[in-house]
C-alpha cells in the first residue's frame, strides 16, 4: 500500500479492504463506484481518494488488475476456451481480452497457454531478478549466482531462457531487468506468497516466521484454484472476526 495511509484511519482502510473483497468477489459484474459508495456508506470522491491512497491505484484500475490475475489463475489451472474465461472474469469481448491480457503478460492467452506455465526454477529467478531490481533499477549477474547458490553461467543461462521469453533483458556485463511482462509475472508470485503466507497465519494459526518460510517453500508449485480457495477461505474468516 502507499505511503499516504498512514493518513487514513482504521476505519477508512476498513473500507477500502471491503471495496477489494466486493471487487475480488463480483468480477463478472463488478460494481459501479456509486453502488460501492453506497453499499459501504460513503461518498464517490471519499472512496476513490481513500482507495488510491491505500492501494496505489484506481478502483478501475485495481479491478482490471484483478480480471486479469484471475484470469491467468483459470487459463494455468483449468482447459476452459479463452472465450469462456474472459466471460469468467467479467470481459465481454474475447478480443480485447486478449490484448489486456497481452499488454500485462507478452502473450496472448493463447499463446500463454501454449507456452505453458514458467517452471519452478525459471519463476524462482524471476522473483529473484525482482528483488534484486528493487533498490538498484537491476541486478548484477554476480549478485543474481549468488542469490540462487549457483555458477554465473548457470544464472546466465536462465537470463537467456528469460529472455527468449520477453521477460527479462540484459546479462552479462550488463544490469538484468525484467520486462513489462516479467515484472508483471513477478508481482503476482509476490501476490500469490502473501495469499500463502496470510492463509498460513490467518487459517492455520501458524506464526509469521513459520508462515512465511513455508510460503517461499511452495509459492511456484501451487496452483490457481488452490490460491483462489486459500485467498476465499482468509475472507471468511476475517467475516466472521
Amino acid at each position: 500500500m502507499a505511503n499516504t495511509l498512514k493518513s487514513l484511519s482504521d476505519a477508512d482502510l476498513a473500507v477500502v479492504h471491503k471495496i477489494c473483497e466486493i471487487i475480488q468477489s463480483k468480477l463478472c459484474e463488478c460494481p459501479t463506484i456509486a453502488e460501492l459508495a453506497r453499499e459501504t456508506g460513503t461518498s464517490t470522491s471519499k472512496l476513490q481518494s481513500d482507495f488510491k491512497s491505500a492501494i496505489g491505484m484506481t478502483i478501475h484500475e485495481f479491478a482490471c488488475e484483478e480480471r486479469m490475475r484471475r484470469a491467468l489463475e483459470l487459463i494455468e489451472a483449468t482447459d476452459e476456451p479463452i472465450a469462456r474465461v474472459a466471460g469468467a472474469v467479467g470481459c465481454k469481448k474475447p478480443g480485447r481480452f486478449a490484448e489486456q491480457f497481452r499488454e500485462r503478460y507478452g502473450l496472448t492467452p493463447s499463446e500463454y497457454r501454449k507456452r505453458g506455465k514458467l517452471s519452478v526454477r525459471l519463476e524462482s529467478y524471476l522473483d529473484a531478478v525482482h528483488e534484486l531490481s528493487a533498490t538498484g533499477g537491476g541486478a548484477r549477474l554476480t549478485d543474481l549466482a549468488a542469490r540462487m547458490g549457483v555458477t554465473k553461467s548457470s544464472a546466465g543461462a536462465a537470463v537467456a531462457a528469460l529472455t527468449k521469453q520477453n521477460l527479462a533483458e540484459g546479462g552479462h556485463y550488463q544490469l538484468i531487468r525484467l520486462t513489462a511482462a516479467g515484472e508483471n509475472i513477478a508481482k503476482d508470485l509476490t501476490r500469490k506468497h502473501e495469499t500463502i503466507r496470510r492463509f498460513f497465519c490467518e487459517v492455520l494459526g501458524l506464526d509469521a516466521e513459520t508462515a512465511d518460510s513455508e510460503a517461499c517453500a511452495i509459492e511456484h508449485i501451487v496452483c490457481g484454484k488452490t490460491i483462489a480457495a486459500m485467498r476465499e477461505q482468509c475472507g471468511s474468516t476475517n467475516r466472521t472476526r
